[in-house]
């Protein structure tokens, strides 16, 4: 088996009934912070529209924030976790193991999105779950 580059937690992704709201209970709570407001995107995410903003609290954990505005919030149940998000030390070495493991599907043929700050490889895994795996650039 091929030898793979550490992995840790980055973010999850999840919607939210009122994106102000959720902001706001977070920041009382648990002392979160917006990282990203809230705008209108076009979340590719399942193909939805909507708001999304990232917070973070002080020890660097980090929610996405989604309220979709082309379907109804659905009610009583848990809200839909859209994906989550891996941190790597080197996509590439990741990206090469990937290409080797069976039932991962490699979002735009595998392609690398370059970010100002990051790099991001999208990935669908097991049961359809969209996941992230992000290499953040250091300074």
């Amino acid at each position: 088996m091929m030898s793979i580059c550490s992995v840790g937690f980055d973010h999850i992704g999840f919607s939210v009934r009122d994106i102000r709201t959720a902001i706001q209970w977070y920041s009382d709570v648990f002392g979160f912070s917006t990282l990203i407001p809230p705008g209108i995107c076009e979340m590719n995410l399942m193909g939805h529209k909507g708001y999304r903003c990232m917070i973070q609290n002080s020890t660097g954990v980090c929610l996405e924030l989604e309220q979709r505005t082309d379907v109804e919030f659905p009610r009583n149940q848990s809200p839909l976790i859209s994906h989550f998000s891996l941190n790597v030390e080197d996509i590439e070495v990741m990206r090469a193991h990937l290409l080797t493991v069976k039932n991962v599907d490699m979002d735009n043929d595998g392609e690398i999105v370059n970010k100002p700050d990051k790099r991001i490889l999208y990935i669908t895994g097991l049961d359809g779950i969209r996941i992230e795996i992000i290499q953040n650039d250091k300074p």
